[in-house]
């Protein structure tokens, strides 16, 4: 009774909290895109027949910028690449212990999108660039081309629309006509949107062929896991980027393939927490484990974050590295996992002991000062 009780108490209190975050989202959506747009403000950038991973419509977004510079930002948020993640996308709704990926950009996308690099506040120098927000939630890295049919956990016939590609596509060209050609080009993401970031990262570059002034910055985005089938298959991913995968590190693969052809012309970041929780968490699953946190599994990842870092440095010899230790503020400390990603949080801005903030190093690194900051970390 008393167990029935507790579990009736939390639910209401689980749903008092979507409920409020719901309506707090609802404050921050923003217009959609037209003709006349004021510098500064958000917009929407919606096209019909562009759809989310459930088959709702999809948006992306844009703020112009008073300053003759862009940002393109692409959003994290899981995976899916089977009939079992595809059956267990994250929702505020869902209850279960197993979520793999966004599978819509409602409700949160418009207020997710203003956070850390992206912010007006007067701490964040690239306050007064253009922004073009690339949401994500086709499980796919934004590379997919592909319809995945598959059950859902109540027995239904359902689709999930990997269509990251088109997506992108539709918002860069879009936002493009109101960007017009910047002086510099920053191309930010973060999780499954930093492995979008650097698979499509030279796609984004030809769009823009008149910039010469261009950084990519790649925030968390390590897996260890064969990639390769599940890229040029089942998401059905343009050849040219599952052409460029030769091993277990898709990220490292295209970082590789875009230094190969651009060389010194550009500057390339790489940005991660020593045992990121979330990272750690697929990784174990991918590896045949359960899809929980453990301090095992942030071992394991610091191990490979150690490895990628040095692969980094030698395939790209003036790449900036910035390691942190941000505990994961909503997990046992016990476990000793650290914060997953930091390019949309606000605590970009924060500085751990005498090392400079993140957003301090990408600004400098931006404006020709790449550095490396935090290897020693991983020694810990």
């Amino acid at each position: 009774m008393k167990e029935t009780v507790e579990k009736d108490i939390s639910e209401i209190e689980r749903e008092a909290f979507i409920h409020k975050l719901v309506k707090t989202a609802e404050q921050f959506r923003m217009p959609e895109l037209t003709e006349k747009t004021e510098p500064g403000l958000w917009y929407r950038v919606s096209v019909p027949g562009y759809v989310c991973g459930n088959g709702e419509p999809y948006h992306g977004s844009i703020r112009i910028g008073t300053e003759n510079h862009v940002l393109i930002v692409f959003c994290g948020g899981g995976a899916s690449w089977n009939h079992y993640t595809a059956a267990r996308p994250i929702s505020i709704h869902n209850t279960g212990d197993e979520a793999f990926y966004f599978d819509d950009v409602e409700p949160l996308s418009d207020m997710i999108a203003r956070g850390g690099i992206n912010s007006q506040e007067e701490w964040n120098p690239f306050r007064d660039w253009s922004v073009i927000v690339v949401n994500y939630s086709s499980g796919d890295f934004h590379i997919g081309n592909a319809e995945f049919h598959y059950k859902s956990l109540d027995g239904e016939d359902r689709i999930l629309y990997h269509n990251g590609f088109q997506n992108y596509r539709i918002v860069l060209e879009t936002a493009k006509k109101y960007v017009g050609n910047p002086d510099k080009l920053l191309i930010a993401g973060m999780s499954a949107g930093g492995f979008g970031a650097s698979a499509l990262a030279d796609d984004v570059i030809q769009a823009f062929p008149e910039c010469k002034d261009i950084t990519c910055c790649i925030d968390s985005a390590l897996f260890r896991y064969d990639w390769k089938q599940i890229i040029s298959e089942t998401w059905n991913a343009p050849k040219e980027i599952s052409c460029r995968i030769q091993s277990d590190n898709v990220t490292l693969d295209w970082l590789s393939a875009l230094y190969q052809k651009y060389g010194e012309n550009m500057k390339y970041l790489y940005m991660n927490s020593i045992r990121d929780g979330e990272l750690a968490k697929y990784q174990q699953f991918l590896d045949g484990d359960t899809m929980t946190y453990t301090k095992e599994g942030g071992e394991k990842f610091r191990k490979n974050l150690e490895e990628m870092c040095k692969n980094l440095q030698q395939v790209i010899p003036d790449i900036g590295i910035y390691i942190y230790s941000h505990p994961y503020p909503r997990l046992d400390p016990s476990l000793e996992l650290t914060q997953h990603t930091l390019l949309l949080e606000n605590t970009i801005r924060e500085s751990e002991g005498e090392q400079k903030s993140v957003l301090d190093w990408l600004h400098s690194a931006v404006f020709g000062n790449v550095e490396r900051i935090g290897l020693e970390l991983l020694d810990n």
